[in-house]
């Protein structure tokens, strides 16, 4: 990563960014250098991001302990996002099941209502699975349990089943430098154009963007020539690899919002008081098809 001075931090960053807490739990990202946060941390690390004016969370029901965490350390006047998890062969009332499931989410975070549920498992939404689904998470909107309903997508080409399955209000997908198939599938400029609001993760791949040769880990040397380029041109451009990442998906007008995780108070601030990002035009040929890279889940087995 290039050098860089102390900047003063943009004011449009903290209003676009949503604070992930995939990280709290200890077992998030291939850049992962801790264990879980303590509560005292958890403590500092919400207030400090809400004096920076982020005003929401996004968690899931599978991020282990982690909406309790939430709900000891109080998050009343926090926009809560969570997700619900696999539904299981064995249920047969997924309307019953889904609606349980946020209630007893509701009573870990300790607050009346949530600002969104998304379901984490996309596949899960066709058929009439979906439309069971769809229908459960209808009614938690009309019980106004829940404000908005949506999806967390890993693939742009998830898209149309689920559309047809149910009207959805948020999609949460992956979105980087790298990885550029919300943009050249189209969805990125369609989604606005079906009001639906677009929420953009993995904008630092997990932060394998912001490692430099010596920290990368060795399966990631199949792509060198992707990764000569990038710091190639971070190096011609002056501009650090968190300003270059956040500056190309800040850019672009049709995202909403970034989820953004941390691990430690530490990132927390370089990344609110350090990142100056601005609109960037990225060299031809630095994204990439290969899902053995843009994935995550198959790093494991790539």
């Amino acid at each position: 990563m290039t050098s860089r001075p102390h900047c003063r931090r943009s004011p449009t960053l903290p209003p676009r960014l949503i604070l992930g807490t995939a990280q709290f739990d200890g077992r998030y990202g291939i850049s992962r250098q801790s264990g879980p946060v303590s509560l005292r941390d958890l403590r500092n690390i919400l207030t400090y991001a809400w004096s920076t004016g982020i005003r929401t969370l996004d968690t899931a029901m599978a991020y282990r302990n982690v909406e309790s965490m939430l709900g000891d350390v109080g998050v009343k006047k926090w926009r809560v996002i969570t997700k619900i998890p696999l539904v299981p062969d064995e249920i047969e009332n997924v309307d019953v099941w889904t609606q349980k499931l946020v209630e007893e989410s509701l009573t870990r975070l300790k607050i009346d209502s949530l600002a969104g549920v998304l379901v984490h498992y996309p596949h899960q939404l066709s058929g009439d699975l979906g439309r069971h689904i769809f229908h459960a998470l209808a009614q938690l909107k009309s019980r106004t349990l829940v404000e908005t309903i949506g999806v967390s997508i890993y693939c742009p080409s998830e898209l149309p089943d689920i559309l047809d399955s149910g009207d959805i209000d948020v999609v949460q997908a992956p979105m980087n430098i790298l990885d550029q198939r919300l943009r050249d599938s189209g969805w990125l400029s369609r989604l606005p154009t079906l009001g639906i609001t677009l929420d953009v993760r993995s904008v630092f791949l997990q932060g394998l963007l912001l490692m430099d040769d010596t920290n990368r880990p060795i399966e990631f040397n199949n792509w060198n020539q992707i990764w000569t380029e990038w710091h190639s041109w971070l190096e011609r451009e002056s501009i650090t690899a968190i300003d270059a990442c956040l500056g190309y998906i800040l850019s672009q007008d049709n995202v909403s919002r970034l989820v953004i995780g941390v691990e430690s108070m530490e990132q927390l601030e370089d990344l609110i008081q350090n990142s100056n990002p601005s609109s960037i035009k990225l060299p031809q040929g630095l994204s990439s098809n290969d899902l053995n890279l843009i994935d995550p889940r198959r790093w494991l087995s790539s």
